[in-house]
């Protein structure tokens, strides 16, 4: 490892050197009229700036403290003020034209902000122009009207409705929007437990963490967000998914997310996503949201708890939501079934968002103003709301939360 990144090193510095030859070759009086010698040059330095990435992305993966963002922003503005000097002395100092790069995302052009003797300038693009009127059109707002919806989406939304139902307790119920009636599905269950212990591994490095993510599942467990599986026989058709941690730590706080990986193959080749249907976009952009969001007087924001936990699958498709879990390595591993619409599935986003605009239609008669609301300032489980007086606002919190708290959902 400490051959690896000295060699690293070594080859970041040779960079940036041949970087700063080539911007002292051309400052020098003797060679700025030597214009094909500055141009061969510049084309051999134009591959500076992705080796240099490269190399510091290779350098953070060794050791995060030898590369620093900074360093990497600093070389990449050096690397942009070079060319473009160079270019400008090639033009013979009538552009001070910006370098272009090709990128992952396409070419770009990077540079700082010269001065233009001529404010009149053109850009001239030949064979691009089908690209741009696309470019606009993806960028244009959806006004709702005229919406042609997939066949996927159409299935996904009659088998919302057809399995959506609201149970005693107030929570709603719903299936999992499968491809097919019978997922094509092969075996998880080894897999899942080969995830598993790697968990466990990480937990015998990391005390805090194994407390943190034990405390997560036991919570899940008291809340009957999932529940032990006894029955020794496997069904013909279910899933395992495989769970690791999210772990953030911030000064003295803690905060942690198991992840539910609804992606993982199968022995088949197929995994649980593969069978689920994602739904339509039901929302506005967010951008949307927030400029309505900036027009309003008087604001409220607020969150829902749990969002996703606060909707449960149907009895029949939690099979295709078991996990494996143990509280300790010297426990044997037990089976579990998750009990509600969970993180990590494709379908989940839809699911959550669909319920949340249904309980608010429900609602239109009794709350004719304030189920509006939920309609349209929710940003997945985030409330962006306002009105022009303190009043209103008051009566739009206090409608909201009633009409989530009858469902058994709490905003924070």
């Amino acid at each position: 490892m400490v051959a690896d990144l000295k060699s690293l090193k070594a080859r970041r510095g040779n960079i940036k050197g041949r970087l700063t030859r080539f911007s002292n070759f051309f400052k020098d009086q003797e060679n700025t009229n030597k214009f094909s010698e500055i141009k061969r040059r510049l084309q051999s330095v134009t591959s500076c700036l992705t080796e240099f990435e490269e190399v510091h992305s290779q350098i953070q993966e060794l050791d995060a403290t030898q590369a620093t963002e900074v360093e990497l922003i600093d070389f990449e503005n050096e690397y942009y003020k070079v060319i473009s000097e160079a270019d400008t002395i090639i033009n013979d100092h009538q552009a001070a034209f910006h370098s272009s790069q090709k990128t992952q995302l396409g070419w770009i052009v990077g540079g700082h902000n010269y001065s233009w003797k001529n404010p009149t300038a053109v850009c001239t693009f030949s064979q691009v122009e089908n690209d741009i009127q696309k470019f606009w059109q993806i960028e244009q707002f959806d006004t709702g009207s005229g919406v042609i919806k997939s066949a996927d989406n159409i299935c996904c939304e009659q088998q919302y409705r057809e399995s959506v139902c609201r149970q005693p307790n107030g929570r709603f119920m719903v299936k999992l929007p499968l491809t097919q009636k019978r997922p094509v599905l092969g075996e998880s269950r080894q897999a899942a437990i080969k995830r598993l212990k790697a968990v466990e591994h990480k937990f015998s490095k990391d005390p805090k963490l194994k407390a943190d993510y034990t405390a997560f599942m036991d919570e899940y467990l008291k809340l009957s967000h999932m529940q032990i599986i006894n029955d020794r026989l496997e069904p013909d058709n279910c899933y395992y998914l495989p769970h690791h941690p999210v772990y953030k730590r911030n000064d003295n706080q803690s905060a942690i997310r198991v992840v539910f990986d609804g992606s993982a193959k199968s022995t088949n080749g197929l995994s649980l996503n593969d069978n689920l249907l994602t739904g339509e976009t039901l929302q506005e952009e967010l951008f949307a949201i927030l400029t309505r969001f900036r027009t309003h007087q008087y604001v409220l924001t607020a969150d829902i708890a749990k969002m996703y936990r606060m909707i449960d699958i149907h009895p029949e498709h939690r099979d295709y939501q078991r996990i494996v879990w143990r509280f300790s390595p010297e426990e044997p591993i037990k089976t579990y079934q998750l009990n509600t619409v969970t993180y990590g599935m494709t379908s989940s986003p839809f699911l959550a968002i669909r319920t949340l605009q249904e309980l608010a239609r429900s609602e239109a008669k009794n709350f004719p103003n304030s189920y509006k609301m939920i309609l349209r300032d929710f940003y997945v489980d985030d409330l962006l709301t306002g009105s022009s007086t303190v009043e209103e606002l008051h009566k739009i919190r206090d409608d909201v939360t009633e009409i989530l708290l009858s469902y058994s959902i709490r905003m924070t």
